[in-house]
């Protein structure tokens, strides 16, 4: 079941976005989040933009937001979305079911561009995107430096009208 984002559901976004810190290049975090940093960040998405979890059987199987794309006047109708799915959840149609609600409540609010970055090579986070209209427009290269190793980036977007 899709439901909006709930503050009693932090701590599970914690543990599932640190096993992303922790074990992957899909985020370039570093250090691990403590709840306090997980609410800051939270709090700050959700006074603007919406946030949505997965749950079956009262279990959080993944998170998906939508965030400032940049934090400037001109940007206010341009958002970046994100998913983030707990370990062993993949290839389910849970990030789809998450984008399924997240997607329209932002076309609703009448945004009218959505970003995201997505560490490349992530073939399963392309398709999904291009399912919901994202195209590719670039590729950033070695912009991020995780795990030892430079990485490149890819840049979808998706205009909503």
């Amino acid at each position: 079941m899709i439901r909006q984002f709930e503050k009693s559901d932090i701590e599970v976004m914690k543990i599932i976005y640190n096993c992303y810190i922790r074990h992957s290049v899909a985020t370039f975090d570093i250090e691990p989040y403590t709840l306090e940093e997980m609410e800051g960040k939270m709090r700050t998405i959700i006074d603007n933009f919406p946030a949505y979890v997965y749950e079956m059987g009262g279990e959080i199987l993944g998170f998906c937001y939508a965030s400032s794309f940049r934090n400037k006047p001109a940007y206010v109708h341009t958002a970046e979305v994100t998913v983030y799915l707990k370990e062993g959840e993949s290839s389910k149609g849970i990030g789809g079911a998450l984008y399924g609600a997240l997607i329209p409540e932002l076309k609703a609010r009448k945004f009218r561009t959505l970003t995201s970055l997505i560490t490349n090579p992530n073939e399963a986070s392309v398709r999904l995107h291009e399912k919901f209209g994202f195209k590719q427009k670039c590729i950033m290269e070695k912009i991020g430096y995780k795990f030892d190793k430079w990485l490149d980036v890819i840049y979808m977007e998706c205009q909503l009208y």
